[in-house]
């Protein structure tokens, strides 16, 4: 009697750890996932900052330098300033500079970047939408006006 009772508590813990084992695998899983959205998230935020700085800082977009509702999407502004996709980051460059700077880190993965105009009366508006990683992100900012 002695050695089933032991089989029956043997096959009692057995299945206790082996079910936290696997909580405590899932949940590092988990883990994992959540700090690489944060840092996506970030990055994104990074990226749009930059362009909202920028857009906010001129009178109105170039459109003839621009193009717009289109994929990949490049945003020129009156203070010299586009914003492209170059490959799969988002870059900027200032005229008269030949080269870009990047604005997004180079760990993300832009796959669409389109910029629309939101022309008015007084100022422009810049929507852009970005899918970074498979994940849709958009904003939209205002010129300061002419």
């Amino acid at each position: 009697m002695a050695v089933v009772e032991f089989l029956i508590y043997f096959a009692i813990v057995a299945f206790v750890l082996s079910f936290s084992l696997s909580g405590l695998l899932s949940m590092g899983s988990s883990v994992s996932k959540l700090r690489a959205a944060r840092y996506r998230d970030a990055a994104v935020v990074q990226g749009f900052d930059a362009i909202e700085r920028r857009v906010r800082d001129a009178s109105y977009v170039v459109v003839a330098s621009s193009t717009l509702d289109a994929n990949p999407g490049v945003l020129a502004l009156d203070t010299k300033s586009q914003i492209y996709l170059s490959g799969a980051a988002l870059m900027e460059r200032i005229y008269p500079s030949l080269v870009g700077a990047t604005v997004t880190p180079n760990v993300i993965s832009i796959s669409k970047y389109i910029v629309r105009r939101i022309p008015t009366d007084v100022s422009d508006g810049v929507r852009i939408e970005m899918t970074v990683d498979g994940v849709d992100y958009e904003t939209t900012v205002a010129t300061r006006g002419r």
